[in-house]
């Protein structure tokens, strides 16, 4: 089963409170293809609604406001079926800021098991404001604290990583455009950097591939740089707006890498990947430029 499926609660009365740990955490991208391919997902079948206002009705506001809980048992299932809105919903409520989301929020980097400073090294216990580190004492980033469970799947699914890198495109991490550019990563403010942001993704369209080769090529680098963006630290962003970056790259970069896949198994599917993959960087370029509207 699922790794994060697993620790769904069989009481349904339990779903509002672990949907709303798995939306400020940064693995919801993961979740929702979980709940794609092995739950109850009728997206393939039935229509998304619209909105979530179309989901909630009248407890729309309500939702955003004080959590999930403000949501009908009916409300909660179509969430599970149509996971996609899911997405929407860590969206809207981190984004929107309500006092109840940002407390969420804060525990659920409370809820770790273990901090690390910055070389991964030390681990202290929960609740402990520091990392000794000799006779020093620094204070761990937010990056690097991380669950027992979750090393040993990051280590896992870094050896996979690495062997699918060094097969498909030993130079992706080469790339100077894009999220690949340092200056991108100047700190500003957060309408400024999301703007930043999105103008690096644009430059997909600088260069235009005219081999299937050349396309993985571009995808790898593309894809590369969004786990460039994960793995930084975005100092200049709140913890949610950090969080709705980071699970945006994530859900991204499993797209990207989706489509390299296909092409990778099937040469001839060339136009049809880099339409596909024109529109989902234009999805991402106009997603970037909201974030920067309604943060600015």
């Amino acid at each position: 089963m699922p790794l994060r499926l697993q620790s769904l609660p069989e009481q349904t009365d339990d779903w509002p409170d672990w949907l709303e740990r798995q939306i400020v955490g940064t693995d919801l991208s993961d979740l929702i293809h979980e709940l794609s391919v092995f739950g109850a997902a009728k997206e393939a079948v039935a229509p998304v609604p619209a909105s979530l206002a179309d989901v909630f009705g009248p407890a729309y506001e309500d939702v955003l406001r004080d959590g999930l809980s403000q949501a009908s048992p009916d409300q909660i299932q179509i969430l599970i079926e149509r996971p996609r809105l899911l997405l929407v919903l860590q969206e809207e409520a981190l984004v929107g800021g309500s006092q109840y989301w940002i407390d969420r929020c804060q525990a659920a980097h409370e809820d770790l098991e273990f901090e690390f400073d910055e070389t991964g090294s030390d681990a202290v216990q929960p609740g402990s404001a520091t990392v000794a580190t000799g006779d020093e004492s620094t204070e761990p980033n937010r990056r690097t604290r991380i669950s027992r469970t979750a090393l040993v799947l990051l280590s896992l699914a870094a050896v996979l990583f690495v062997a699918v890198m060094l097969f498909l495109r030993p130079s992706a991490q080469d790339a100077e455009w894009g999220f690949h550019d340092d200056s991108v990563f100047v700190a500003g403010s957060p309408d400024d950097y999301f703007r930043s942001l999105a103008g690096a993704a644009n430059e997909w369209f600088d260069e235009r591939p005219q081999t299937a080769e050349e396309l993985m090529a571009r995808l790898a680098e593309f894809s590369s740089g969004c786990q460039r963006v994960i793995d930084m630290e975005h100092d200049n962003l709140t913890d949610l707006q950090w969080q709705w970056l980071v699970n945006r790259c994530e859900l991204w970069k499993d797209q990207i890498d989706t489509l390299n896949r296909r092409l990778a198994a099937d040469s001839t599917r060339f136009a049809q990947t880099l339409s596909q993959a024109d529109q989902t960087i234009e999805r991402i370029v106009e997603a970037l430029k909201d974030q920067a509207e309604s943060v600015g």
